[in-house]
């Protein structure tokens, strides 16, 4: 299941799916005490579904038992396994409202963002601060419908890429331009404000199902050979 040299697996889900709700059951002791924490019920559900559901994906990917997949926070809160060297698999996680999207590789390092579609407040302003000159002008262009759809194309584009990156992003967002999408693209990507050193990397936008917007970026010149996209729904 798990992709192979240079290509990618994105799986997504919606945390609400009744499906999917016996999940939940994998988490272990730290992941339910979490849980326990959360304000409302629904994010406390979501979070341990979420939690199974990544189990489920990584113990497919491994060849392991779900239960036994022994997740950990790397270096920057990066997300690793503790039993599987970092080169061999690489993944990333991210969740919007019920919206699970998890992104998985042989041989690149990737970071994926999702976001459900709503209103921005302050897009102009929030795209002066951390959109290249050439993003703020898509967003001004824009009509007025369609405003929100493209900051948060950009703002998913944007957040794969640090996220990508692996060690974080202290470098002007500004400086770098990655569109609102949906092409696949090219960017050299600022590690440290002040510093000439870039890493590069791959955008690109993925179409999910609802309303809602994804991109998914990956560390290095060569871009993926394939990215495949699937419903995940479930054990089975």
């Amino acid at each position: 299941m798990a992709a192979g040299g240079n290509s990618i697996d994105i799986f997504y889900a919606r945390l609400d799916d009744p499906r999917l709700q016996a999940l939940g059951d994998l988490c272990n002791d730290d992941e339910h005490a979490r849980a326990s924490r959360f304000r409302f019920p629904r994010d406390a559900r979501r979070y341990r579904v979420g939690r199974g559901a990544l189990r489920v994906i990584l113990g497919r990917a491994t060849d392991t038992d779900p239960e036994r997949v022994r997740l950990l926070a790397g270096a920057n809160q990066r997300p690793g396994l503790a039993d599987l060297p970092r080169s061999r698999l690489d993944f990333n996680v991210s969740h919007s409202e019920e919206i699970l999207l998890i992104g998985l590789s042989h041989g690149m390092q990737l970071g994926v963002d999702v976001e459900i579609l709503r209103k921005v407040e302050m897009a102009h302003a929030l795209a002066r601060e951390h959109y290249s000159a050439y993003e703020a002008l898509q967003l001004r262009e824009a009509a007025t419908q369609e405003r929100d759809r493209v900051f948060l194309g950009v703002w998913v584009r944007k957040e794969a890429c640090v996220k990508a990156s692996g060690v974080g992003i202290t470098a002007d967002l500004r400086s770098f331009t990655v569109g609102c999408g949906p092409q696949s693209l090219q960017v050299e990507v600022p590690i440290e404000r002040g510093s000439n050193a870039v890493v590069a990397m791959h955008v690109q936008s993925i179409a999910l199902p609802g309303p809602c917007l994804a991109a998914c970026a990956s560390l290095g010149a060569e871009s993926p050979r394939e990215l495949r996209v699937t419903e995940f729904a479930g054990a089975c």
